[in-house]
């Protein structure tokens, strides 16, 4: 089986996206699936990461079909529809000069890959991986009726967790959402080494993400505020980069409350975990997240994590077993909750421990190719059953019924 698969090619670091989409390449790859990969540019981490890993890559230039809500400019929606169109149509000659069997999209976030499928004749097959609006605050291009509908005929669609497909099946009518959550490992490249101390802190925190408002850190560095104001010793590393504006309040923030000995912001890290192992507790703070795979590595690691009960989250999390689970924007609740880990070293340990077991089988490799490839199977079976229709009603014709007189 041959495979396009088309990705959103990201910025200079890469995230929990774009490994998704390098790991999803490796394993299908093992099973045998030819995958050629085109993204919309030779620049940023994406493309470096699926040349390193040995795929073919074709650029074809086109730009993402969810964007920030703008009422400003609302033209610029239809430029960039207009744009996508048109990028469709060397992407759909791409496709059928490989001799492909599917077009997989690696996020809704583009719509081309939809396109050009329709201009091959191929089946298309999306692979949800955000809320959309409710994580990114997104709006489609092509409007959320046309998204909808787009879904509905297309020959398979994947999404990393329940609360994604629940979301997209009431706005596409379709109850085939097939629900394929992540594998997940951990990295096997070099954990980057923990340099900056936390002082005097007994509980070591971290939080591992993309700077952004919507990813929690003003309310992870709230949490430590009130705790340390309570006599509770805690401690955060922030890893990640992102929005500098939001990383200059952060650091307002962390100054304005006296915690620069025991909150440090630690910048773009390519293998955190050793932040994971090196922390007592890990937390998830976004507003949403369509999976959370910060969630499950630190799981991975044996760590306890405190996520906002959203999104894909709480299908991740057994609220009490192998974390804690509190409202997004609640820094109350996320500060209780880190009080108690803090005053029980062994149900910090025991929660880890059952958060690694479960981590363990329940994302792994296997489950998830096995998975996939029956979406993508299916959805290749569906093509090749559409040409024996067509086949065999042409052959049914009688050799005259086309003739005139």
């Amino acid at each position: 089986m041959i495979v396009t698969c088309i990705s959103f090619s990201s910025g200079a670091e890469a995230w929990g996206a774009d490994r998704s989409f390098v790991e999803t390449l490796r394993l299908l790859r093992d099973r045998g699936v030819d995958c050629r990969v085109v993204l919309p540019s030779s620049e940023g981490m994406a493309h470096q990461l699926v040349t390193e890993a040995g795929f073919a890559v074709k650029v074809v230039p086109f730009k993402p079909c969810a964007n920030k809500r703008s009422k400003r400019r609302p033209w610029k929606r239809h430029a960039r529809n207009a744009y996508n169109v048109t990028a469709a149509i060397p992407l759909a000659a791409i496709a059928r000069a490989w001799g492909s069997d599917v077009i997989y999209s690696n996020t809704v976030s583009i719509a081309t890959g939809a396109i050009a499928a329709k201009m091959a004749h191929l089946p298309h097959v999306w692979h949800i991986r955000e809320l959309v609006g409710d994580d990114h605050g997104w709006e489609f291009d092509f409007g959320a009726d046309r998204m909808g509908r787009w879904l509905a005929k297309s020959a398979g669609v994947v999404a990393n967790s329940r609360a994604v497909a629940d979301k997209f099946a009431l706005l596409s009518g379709s109850d085939k959402i097939r629900v394929v959550h992540n594998a997940v490992q951990l990295r096997s490249d070099a954990e980057d080494a923990v340099t900056e101390s936390l002082g005097d802190s007994a509980v070591r925190c971290v939080i591992s993400g993309r700077l952004a408002s919507g990813k929690g850190q003003m309310e992870a560095v709230d949490a430590i505020a009130q705790l340390r104001h309570e006599g509770v010793k805690a401690g955060l590393w922030i890893v990640g980069d992102g929005d500098v504006h939001f990383r200059a309040k952060l650091d307002e923030a962390i100054v304005a409350n006296h915690l620069t000995d025991c909150v440090k912001l630690v910048g773009y890290k390519k293998n955190p975990a050793g932040y994971l192992r090196a922390a007592d507790v890990v937390l998830v703070c976004s507003r949403a997240e369509a999976f959370g795979r910060a969630t499950v590595e630190g799981m991975l690691v044996g760590k306890p994590v405190i996520a906002t009960a959203s999104g894909g989250t709480p299908e991740l999390i057994s609220a009490g077993e192998t974390g804690l689970l509190y409202p997004p924007g609640d820094v109350a609740a996320l500060v209780g909750n880190i009080r108690t880990l803090a005053a029980d070293e062994s149900l910090r340990m025991a929660m880890g421990a059952a958060a690694k077991a479960y981590a363990e089988v329940a994302f792994t490799p296997q489950r998830y190719t096995d998975q996939l490839l029956d979406v993508l199977t299916t959805a290749a079976a569906s093509r090749k059953n559409k040409n024996s229709v067509a086949s065999d009603s042409s052959a049914s014709v009688p050799a005259s019924a086309g003739r005139v007189g």
